[in-house]
């Protein structure tokens, strides 16, 4: 019975020792590829912003204040309620018109007249939780 201990002592010493090793051979992130990995998310969150809030302030002034804007990575979300299909696609084409917009998933719903999905207690989308 000592023996098997003693044996399987040795055995998992010697896999720690060559974990170890193997560990020591991979090569380090270099933390310069930290940095700019982090500085290029940065740069893409910054864009996505700058993106929402050109659309959103768009979208105040042709007065679709029911719609939400979101942006991941250049990709727009819309999401809320206006009265026509018209103002749905014209939504649409603002946020297109937008530099930097990659595309546009359009969840804009119409009724007339619109309902502010804005509100906690408003009708929820999936991709619209936001």
């Amino acid at each position: 019975m000592k023996l098997w201990l003693i044996v399987l002592a040795l055995a998992l010493t010697m896999i720690g020792c060559m974990t170890n090793q193997s560990r020591k051979s991979e090569p380090a992130v270099a933390p310069a590829n930290r940095a700019e990995e982090l500085n290029r998310k940065i740069d893409v969150l910054h864009r996505d912003s700058v993106i929402t809030e050109q659309i959103t302030r768009s979208f105040t002034q042709a007065g679709f204040v029911y719609v939400r804007v979101r942006t991941q990575s250049g990709v727009v979300i819309l999401c809320g309620n206006v009265a026509t299909e018209n103002q749905k696609h014209q939504a649409e084409e603002i946020a297109k018109s937008v530099s930097g917009v990659v595309t546009v998933a359009n969840y804009i719903t119409v009724s007339s007249p619109p309902v502010n999905t804005n509100r906690p207690g408003g009708p929820a989308e999936k991709p619209c939780d936001f």
